[in-house]
């Protein structure tokens, strides 16, 4: 269950970090 959840948090980040750095080519 923490694995999973952990997961979905750092999919749910990525995007957030890649606008952050000014790289929105991540987001697609």
């Amino acid at each position: 269950e923490k694995l999973m959840l952990r997961t979905k948090v750092v999919v749910a980040l990525y995007p957030f970090r890649a606008i952050e750095g000014g790289d929105l080519s991540l987001e697609k």
